[in-house]
C-alpha cells in the first residue's frame, strides 16, 4: 500500500489503525492522500492552507486556514473539534514549518490525549517533537521508524 511521496508512511497508517479504534476522532495539521485512507474508519478533521487540498475528499472536514505569520491562521484554533482522540501533526509542510502549534498546547487540550510528530527523521521536526512533549509535561514518547521516515508519538496522560 504507497499512500504516496509526501503522505504519511505505511507504518504510521498501520500503527493508528491497529491502535485507535474505529469512528476515533483524528485532528490533523496538513491533509493528504493519508487522511482521505484514515477517513475510511475514522471522523478525520484536517487544518489546511493549499486550497488544493480543500475539500478535495468528502469524507474529511477541512478548515481553511491561510498561512499567517509562519504557521496557520490562528482563528481556526477556535473551530477545531476538542474531543478528539489523536492529533496528527504533518502540516503545514517543512519548509513553512511547524512550530506554531507550540502556541495552541493548551487551547487545543492536548493532555490526555495521543500525539503525532510525522517527519521526526528531519531536525526540525525531532525538535518540536521534543518541544511538544516538554510543553504537555507528561506523557512517554516513542520514535518509530517508517521506512526512510520517522514519526514520534506522546502518549499523554
Amino acid at each position: 500500500m504507497s499512500l504516496g511521496g509526501w503522505s504519511i508512511g505505511e507504518k504510521l497508517y498501520e500503527w493508528i489503525v491497529s491502535r485507535l479504534l474505529p469512528t476515533s476522532k483524528i485532528l490533523e495539521m496538513g491533509s493528504g492522500t493519508g487522511s482521505h485512507k484514515l477517513s475510511q474508519f475514522y471522523h478525520m478533521h484536517c487544518v489546511e492552507h493549499d486550497m488544493d487540498w480543500m475539500n478535495k475528499y468528502d469524507s474529511i472536514n477541512y478548515y481553511y486556514a491561510p498561512i499567517v505569520d509562519g504557521w496557520y491562521d490562528p482563528s481556526v484554533v477556535d473551530e477545531l473539534p476538542k474531543d478528539y482522540n489523536l492529533l496528527l501533526i504533518d502540516g503545514p509542510p517543512g519548509r513553512i514549518g511547524r512550530t506554531g502549534i507550540l502556541n495552541y498546547v493548551d487551547e487545543l487540550e492536548m493532555k490526555g490525549r495521543i500525539i503525532i510528530v510525522d517527519d521526526v527523521h528531519r531536525q526540525s521536526e525531532n525538535a518540536l517533537f521534543l518541544q511538544l512533549w516538554a510543553a504537555i509535561g507528561s506523557g512517554e514518547t516513542r520514535i518509530i521508524e517508517d521506512g526512510k521516515k520517522k514519526f514520534g508519538v506522546i502518549y499523554n496522560s
